[in-house]
């Protein structure tokens, strides 16, 4: 992660999934503060018990510089392995 530059994007493989793994730039994390945006979000305080304490910030990240996500499609989940 770190021969990332601001703004760029690499997608990796773990476990067969896609992960997104971008370095947020400057301009980005001050997009994410605005009111705009954080009127998107369905927690945008983290104050729901969805992800680790560390995570727990308008970011969600421990370095908000850098993105990691899982890119899976809900629909394309098999929901006989999600449910158990």
């Amino acid at each position: 992660m770190s021969s990332l530059q601001p703004g760029q994007q690499v997608v990796v493989r773990w476990r067969s999934r896609p992960i997104f793994v971008v370095r947020r730039t400057p301009a980005v994390l001050a997009a994410l503060k605005s009111a705009i945006h954080r009127g998107r979000l369905r927690d945008p305080d983290s104050e729901e018990r969805q992800q680790p304490a560390y995570a727990a910030n308008e970011f969600r990240s421990v370095n908000p510089e850098h993105l990691v996500v899982v890119g899976i499609c809900t629909h394309l989940v098999d929901r006989s392995v999600a449910t158990n």
